[in-house]
């Protein structure tokens, strides 16, 4: 019979583990940013309140709303924990200034997403500190991002449209004013154009072209964009042939005969050959096809 010491001891033990695995499994770790996950500020009153909503983040369980003086979160002015449903919440400052403002999305498992724009900085302004009325936030601007990573519909065909959106495009805080291939570097495959707000590529190729990246950039007040790098394809396609607007297909026997294609293209390859499709109605007489 095993002796109560050694029992007590072993159950000391186990409670020792299952305590340093209950400490791991509440770890929270900092995932990295969400492109779809965006925090902004907007004045409320002429008080100094201010009130800060967010897309709402899948699977959150809650949020995590902090204040800063200082984009370091050393300063602290405000912190609070908000339900999962939040996606609005207001606040009254208590001195004009400027503050860093931080927003946690917190998943089922603890892990903490931080939104896009994470460490927003805004300047609360009232009669004694700046023009404006009384509480008039601003929103620090930056570049914009522009991102084509993973993007669909890279690879088209010769007259054949194609388009292709970007996957991340952030004014962040002030509008797009222009959007293009960056200036020196290789133009866009002929027929194809960018979109100056949208930055979508479109247009139908009107020639071959074979892989090749192609560098955009994105404009606004405060600047151009990082450069965004999309490889794009265009593949020849079957020729185009038609004759709808053909003259000279009627004659009289043993007058001569020549009809030209009212339509004929290659579309990036050389046509081979041409003749009546198999199993279709062969030409009368002494008539051929070049």
């Amino acid at each position: 019979m095993a002796s109560p010491k050694i029992n007590l001891w072993f159950s000391y033990l186990l409670l020792l583990v299952m305590s340093s695995a209950c400490k791991r499994a509440s770890t929270v770790t900092k995932a990295a940013n969400s492109g779809s996950f965006e925090l902004s500020a907007t004045e409320l009153s002429e008080n100094k309140e201010v009130s800060f909503n967010w897309s709402s983040l899948v699977g959150s369980v809650a949020y995590i709303l902090i204040v800063s003086s200082d984009e370091n979160q050393n300063e602290k002015v405000i912190e609070i924990e908000l339900a999962a449903e939040s996606t609005l919440h207001s606040v009254t400052l208590s001195a004009a200034g400027e503050y860093y403002v931080f927003l946690y999305g917190v998943l089922k498992d603890g892990t903490k997403i931080s939104p896009a724009n994470q460490g927003l900085k805004i300047t609360v302004k009232d009669s004694t500190t700046g023009s404006g009325s009384s509480g008039a936030v601003e929103e620090s601007a930056g570049v914009p991002d522009l991102s084509f990573a993973g993007a669909s519909g890279t690879t088209g065909s010769v007259a054949s449209a194609m388009s292709v959106s970007p996957t991340t495009l952030s004014q962040n805080g002030a509008s797009i004013t222009a959007c293009g291939i960056k200036s020196g570097t290789t133009a866009l495959p002929a027929g194809l154009s960018v979109n100056t707000t949208t930055c979508v590529i479109s247009g139908t190729p009107s020639a071959t072209a074979a892989a090749a990246a192609y560098t955009l950039v994105a404009t606004n007040s405060v600047g151009d964009s990082a450069d965004a790098s999309v490889t794009l394809t265009v593949n020849p396609a079957a020729p185009t042939l038609s004759y709808a607007v053909s003259t000279g297909k009627t004659v009289s026997v043993n007058e001569a005969l020549s009809v030209t294609p009212s339509t004929l293209t290659n579309n990036g390859a050389a046509i081979t050959s041409c003749g009546i499709k198999s199993g279709t109605t062969a030409l009368p007489g002494t008539l051929s096809v070049n």
